[in-house]
């Protein structure tokens, strides 16, 4: 092995090394209880034995709850999910890197992709099923895209494609669309013979991708687990289309696209003035691969790797965030340098400015779509590490945060110890998911945070609205204006046991103040009063 590989090796790990390092680095100082709560409650029920779907709220796929319930089972703590999320990412990064190698002539233009990946995208903000799909998705185009193609490659890739669906099942339309219209493609620019040997390579790529989903299939209908697989998988979606994207739904498909596309042009936000100049170069080459789809010496890659960009823009349809494209349709990168291998001075100089432009911008990524965690010199001066709670053992949060979850914590595990409350129950009407992870009690509602009446009716068997008539056995989270808090009145039957101030933060709802409402048989009510934990570290 010569000096020059040695340091493209060396520069390559450098680079998947400090995504994970990076990833891990900022989620430490990162508090987002809805997004971040959800995952983790799902990570926590899964290595618990609770059933998925039917106990647990996945909204997105079965393989991120059970990648994360693995990193969970392992850390026991909330960064053990951004620990194995990163490093998914990393392993995508690198996988686009190896198409670039085996596309790209010359040997640094692949350096010039895997560095713009980086600066485009540097870490994993959320321990979200987009980083978990990502390097299945690329390891499914490398089986497509590659030259030099077997059934057995093939079959692996489809298995690929199958397991990036079920960590992300959005990915489904697109997936089985790359598939059917590459492989229209084929027949389309290949002889007789060779056809031929499509139908077996594209044969064995539609029994890779259905063998993972029969297996899941099989799970579910072993575990009678199909109906709430319906009803989180397509009702629920159906449910967001309605209520949250109708601009899809109304026929404006690529309206949050389009609108950050032009934002981001008219404010001179390098990301998506990179990844418009990305789509609109794959896109020419879609549309010239089509005109020359008779033409003998036609480019086949780069034609199914630009129809693989543009249906990937998909997964940015609904919010156009850089994270989502970051994982998805920035492998168009390589159709780009491509396009430029014979003018190696022009891609030198798109190389140097973009890559420069983007790194003196990554402070800026909380107003870009890019990263909305990076946190503040206020934020990382003001953090300390959290010993208690347990689950959150490894992040940096500040005194007031780290004792508002422990007053959680340690009033719910009082409830549960007293024997006059009687209580099995417990109701979260706030969009917080990590009380999920912190109560003893069973949550009586179809997902760990509030979600609105629509969506809790999908599941009339969890009747958390007759528990609350009873009065008996559910506990109840809930928050209000905090001037509005001395007029607050129960729910019958119930009493406020404890409350609490919210903790003044971003992605934390401002001004409210926690209310813990219990049973009025519970004996430990007197008045109002807010419980502190013995000990606050």
């Amino acid at each position: 092995m010569g000096q020059n590989e040695i340091l493209r090796r060396s520069y390559i790990a450098l680079i998947l090394i400090a995504i994970i390092s990076l990833s891990v680095a900022q989620g430490a100082y990162t508090l987002d209880p809805h997004h971040w709560g959800l995952m983790l409650s799902n990570a926590k029920d899964f290595w618990g034995g609770k059933l998925p779907y039917k106990d647990i709220f996945i909204q997105y796929g079965f393989l991120t709850t059970l990648v994360q319930a693995v990193g969970f089972g392992i850390g026991k703590n909330l960064l053990s999910l951004i620990v194995l999320t990163s490093i998914f990412y990393a392993v995508g990064i690198w996988g686009v890197y190896l198409i670039s190698v085996k596309v790209l002539a010359s040997k640094v233009a692949p350096l010039y992709v895997i560095t713009g990946l980086f600066l485009f995208h540097p870490l994993a903000i959320y321990p979200w099923s987009n980083y978990i799909a990502f390097p299945f998705l690329v390891l499914g185009l490398y089986a497509l895209i590659v030259p030099n193609s077997s059934p057995l490659k093939f079959l692996l890739g489809g298995i690929s494609f199958g397991l990036a669906v079920l960590s992300r099942e959005g990915l489904a339309p697109a997936i089985v669309l790359l598939i059917l219209l590459s492989f229209i493609y084929d027949l389309n620019v290949t002889g007789r013979e060779a056809r031929q040997d499509s139908l077996v390579l594209y044969g064995s790529m539609l029994a890779g991708l259905v063998l993972p989903l029969g297996i899941f299939f099989a799970y579910l209908y072993q575990h009678h687990l199909i109906s709430y697989w319906v009803l989180l998988s397509i009702d629920l979606p159906k449910i967001y289309a309605q209520e949250s994207f109708q601009y899809i739904g109304n026929g404006f498909i690529l309206s949050a696209v389009f609108q950050a596309v032009i934002h981001g042009w008219r404010h001179g936000e390098i990301r998506w003035i990179f990844i418009s100049i990305i789509w609109g170069l794959n896109l020419a080459v879609f549309i010239v691969s089509l005109f020359q789809i008779r033409v003998k010496n036609t480019n086949a890659i780069l034609a199914k790797l630009s129809l693989a960009t543009l249906l990937l823009i998909s997964g940015s349809l609904h919010l156009a965030e850089i994270f989502r494209i970051a994982t998805a349709s920035s492998v168009g990168i390589v159709t780009l340098y491509a396009l430029l291998e014979k003018y190696k001075r022009v891609a030198f100089y798109f190389f140097v400015i973009s890559s420069l432009w983007m790194t003196l911008t990554l402070g800026q990524n909380r107003w870009t779509g890019t990263n909305y965690f990076l946190p503040s010199s206020m934020v990382i001066n003001q953090a300390v590490l959290v010993q208690d709670p347990n689950i959150f053992q490894g992040s940096r949060w500040n005194f007031e945060v780290i004792e508002y979850y422990q007053f959680v914590q340690f009033t719910l595990a009082k409830l549960h110890t007293d024997p006059s409350c009687k209580l099995l129950y417990q109701k979260n009407e706030t969009r917080d998911s990590f009380f999920a992870v912190l109560t003893p009690f069973s949550q009586l509602q179809i997902s760990p945070y509030e979600n609105g009446q629509t969506v809790n009716q999908l599941r009339p068997d969890l009747d958390f609205e007759s528990e609350i008539q009873r009065a008996a056995s559910i506990v109840i989270l809930t928050m209000v204006p905090r001037i509005q808090f001395g007029n607050f009145k129960a729910p019958a039957g119930f009493a406020i046991y404890a409350h609490h101030a919210v903790p003044e933060e971003w992605q934390m709802p401002e001004n409210q103040e926690l209310l813990i409402l219990t049973p009025q048989s519970c004996s430990g009510i007197q008045n109002v009063k807010r419980v502190i934990p013995p000990q606050v570290n």
